[in-house]
């Protein structure tokens, strides 16, 4: 897998010659590593272990996104980790937590020379729309997003709830907004879940919107029209969470 290289780590490569059994057991010293970090690491990989909250663990060799800010005509961050990076999916929430030990620097690179990842495409044609974007058009963008995301609020008007989500993340107490992110190359860990043996690529059809914690290695992809491989028809709702 040299040529796929440029996009990953030598990390990627070793978990996806590893067996299933072993890649549970790298998956479980992952999150006994990172819930010693401090008390909210703890209480975060208690709920990353509940089935009832988040599920289909992978593994995220790698993603493109393009930045909140400004950046040059033609191209687009990317987030080459150092090392293994954990994703689940939230139950309810469009949303995947992902987390690692620490996260690297982005690094600009062409779009054109990553449009795609051993011949899959990875990076779709609006990519090079969203890097002309000035900040006032990328602000509309965001807030367009999030309205998808408080759709969700109407068909469940009744219900009670803590914190709505859109709400959460716009408070900015926890996490931070980065950008769009434009794909999600991963490995798959559980079998009851899809192929263990393949990159999964989803090169999304819309940009969802990249999240990083204000001090833990965390991140978060979020969007109305996430989904890893699900029936539209199986797509849950968006209640019960809190902050």
């Amino acid at each position: 897998m040299e040529a796929l290289s440029k996009n990953y780590n030598p990390w990627v490569d070793e978990i996806y010659v590893q067996k299933d059994a072993d890649r549970l057991s790298f998956i479980n010293t992952a999150l006994k590593n990172f819930s010693s970090i401090n008390s909210i690491a703890a209480d975060l990989c208690k709920s990353l272990t509940d089935p009832k909250e988040f599920t289909k663990p992978i593994v995220i060799s790698h993603l493109h996104f393009a930045s909140d800010k400004v950046q040059k005509p033609g191209q687009i961050q990317l987030l080459k980790f150092s090392d293994v990076v954990v994703g689940l999916k939230h139950t309810r929430l469009p949303m995947i937590l992902a987390f690692t030990s620490s996260l690297p620097q982005a690094k600009s690179v062409a779009i054109g020379e990553n449009k795609t990842f051993s011949g899959i495409k990875q990076l779709l044609s609006y990519t090079d729309t969203l890097s002309k974007m000035n900040t006032n058009e990328k602000l509309d963008l965001l807030e367009a997003t999030m309205d998808g995301i408080r759709s969700y609020r109407e068909e469940h008007a009744d219900q009670k709830t803590t914190t709505w989500i859109s709400d959460y993340l716009e408070s900015g107490k926890d996490f931070k907004f980065l950008g769009f992110v434009a794909d999600l190359p991963y490995i798959n860990i559980d079998p009851s879940t899809g192929d263990t043996r393949t990159f999964w690529m989803h090169a999304w059809g819309t940009p969802q919107l990249l999240f990083s914690h204000h001090s833990l290695p965390i991140i978060m992809i979020i969007g109305p029209s996430l989904r890893l491989d699900e029936n539209v028809l199986g797509q849950k709702n968006m209640v019960g969470f809190a902050a």
